[in-house]
């Protein structure tokens, strides 16, 4: 796994020792000061346009794997304005918070109204650097002009494979515990202030598909020898395929293809998306395009390309939906040409698809 530091037992050397030591000395004391010292708040006098929000870090690894171990247990948590999001390219985080592992961290935050994601943990590199893969967060949270606003007890829970992301993440009420993690003046001011309950939602995107009238495409989902899935981390992009009619994941005639990426990494709207699309795909293949449904938040198309090779674009239906945080690209091909009741049982499933907050 990318960033942590694995050396062979009896071989490290005693600069490398001491440097590693030396780095983690720092990184505590960073969180330390970060969890003593919380950011000055005037809760009398909230600035036009801001509110506050106050709240905890709790990341727990219960079954955390073996070389996990040798990772520092800070973590990092990026947080982004869902507007920042919302844009080609996002930028830093509005916030970067560096909870300790086993450790309840709190903080006391002035922001600009609007809604917020926290959108990913990272493992903390010897650096005090975001290391290897996003956790995925989703914890989203509104923050209320002149107002003081709870945001709970943010417990996050890592998974206990390597190779899993599968971050569990939810926030509980535990006000008391929170104002007392703030001594000294946050502290008894916001015992004495009026603050508003909001916990957070979960996961901005979840999505739903009508499969029950698609028998073969439950099928696949239900055999994983049929099921491929990539990840490209420096991209921020998934892209699961499921056959239904084929010999094998990378070797198939029907599909359905799901592909996530960030908002923040493409254009501003469904239509602006697939109009960048057409103009990177023809180039390579020329094709012919149909939009078959289209409003603010997705477009439904066609696309043909009858002269390139076999591929996944030789004649597919598309839907690319925009989520809060989220694009999500569906893709239903056949190489060849669609038969009239697989382009049914596709365009219905494509229509079907919603994504919502859970």
């Amino acid at each position: 796994m990318a960033g942590w530091y694995c050396p062979r037992p009896g071989h490290a050397p005693a600069l490398v020792r001491v440097v590693a030591a030396l780095v983690w000395v720092l990184a505590s004391l960073t969180v330390a000061a970060d969890a003593r010292n919380p950011p000055r708040v005037d809760l009398s006098a909230i600035p036009e346009g801001q509110g506050v929000v106050f709240g905890s870090f709790d990341v727990r690894w219960p079954n955390m794997p073996g070389l996990a171990k040798l990772n520092p247990r800070g973590k990092i948590v990026h947080v982004y304005s869902e507007r920042k999001l919302q844009q080609k390219h996002a930028g830093d985080p509005d916030r970067v918070y560096r909870p300790t592992q086993d450790q309840e961290l709190p903080f006391l935050e002035q922001l600009p109204a609007g809604r917020y994601v926290a959108t990913c943990l990272y493992l903390q590199d010897l650096f005090g650097q975001p290391s290897g893969r996003c956790y995925p967060v989703g914890l989203i949270f509104e923050v209320v002009p002149g107002q003081v606003t709870y945001v709970g007890r943010w417990l996050l829970k890592m998974p206990s494979g390597l190779t899993s992301v599968s971050l569990d993440a939810s926030a509980v009420d535990d006000r008391a515990a929170a104002v007392a993690a703030l001594p000294g003046a946050p502290g008894e001011a916001l015992a004495a202030a009026e603050s508003r309950l909001a916990l957070p939602m979960r996961g901005a995107d979840t999505l739903e598909m009508a499969t029950e009238n698609f028998a073969r495409l439950l099928q696949a989902m239900q055999d994983q020898t049929r099921v491929h899935h990539e990840e490209r981390a420096d991209v921020h992009l998934q892209l699961t395929r499921f056959v239904i009619e084929g010999r094998s994941p990378t070797d198939w005639d029907t599909a359905l293809e799901i592909v996530q990426t960030m908002r923040y990494d493409e254009p501003r709207t469904p239509a602006a998306w697939l109009d960048r699309f057409r103009q990177q795909s023809d180039p390579q293949c020329p094709s012919e395009w149909q939009v078959l449904a289209e409003d603010a938040d997705s477009v439904l198309f066609e696309r043909r390309s009858p002269e390139c090779a076999p591929h996944v674009a030789q004649q597919a239906l598309y839907r690319t939906i925009y989520g809060p945080v989220g694009v999500w690209l569906l893709i239903c091909t056949q190489k060849g040409a669609l038969d009239a009741p697989t382009r049914r049982e596709c365009q219905a499933l494509l229509e079907s698809a919603k994504v919502s907050r859970r």
